[in-house]
């Protein structure tokens, strides 16, 4: 192919960087390599309330971050270790989700059978919890944070009947006084 017939040739703009190139409809144009990177440490741990962890037997986790974002819009982090696979993402759980959630794992683990769901509202984060003959929660979920590319994570998580009364613990504290 001639250099002519390329039409990113001919604009002179091929071999700029992307991360200076400014965002199209935003007010605040600040380009990625104008972000110092103290800001974004910063940002990363900005009001950060309570976490929610789910621990395997293998030292692999299941992870809610929950900001001051979550009581008003819905936002959390959440992070999943499952061997050498790590995922750091954003979901929307509304509050009544995670509340139905612990409706769920509430009655699987006074009647030890049935299954509970923790599900966003966009289904980015899909995990089925169940007890296994021997009595230990199996969970098996994906995470898939943007659908119109073919990225997911396919996790299995063997867990205690205490890690889970920890986590129903955890989801008491996140409401107390809320």
């Amino acid at each position: 192919m001639d250099q002519a017939d390329n039409p990113a040739r001919l604009s002179g703009g091929a071999t700029r960087s992307l991360r200076s190139l400014k965002p199209l409809g935003f007010r605040n144009t600040t380009t990625l390599c104008e972000i110092p990177e103290k800001q974004i440490e910063k940002d990363k741990g900005a009001n950060l309330v309570e976490e929610l962890i789910i621990k395997d037997l293998d030292n692999n986790y299941l992870k809610l971050l929950i900001s001051e974002d979550f009581y008003k819009f819905g936002g959390a982090r959440i992070e999943i270790k499952v061997d050498n696979y790590f995922i750091n993402g954003v979901i929307w759980l509304f509050r009544g989700e995670l509340l139905e959630f612990k409706r769920q794992i509430e009655a699987m683990y006074r009647d030890l059978k049935g299954i509970a769901i923790l599900m966003d509202s966009e289904s980015a984060l899909e995990a089925e919890f169940s007890f296994d003959i021997r009595g230990y929660v199996n969970i098996k979920g994906r995470f898939k944070e943007r659908y119109e590319r073919e990225n997911q994570l396919l996790f299995s998580l063997k867990t205690t009947q205490p890690e889970i009364q920890e986590l129903m613990n955890q989801i008491d504290e996140l409401f107390k006084g809320r």
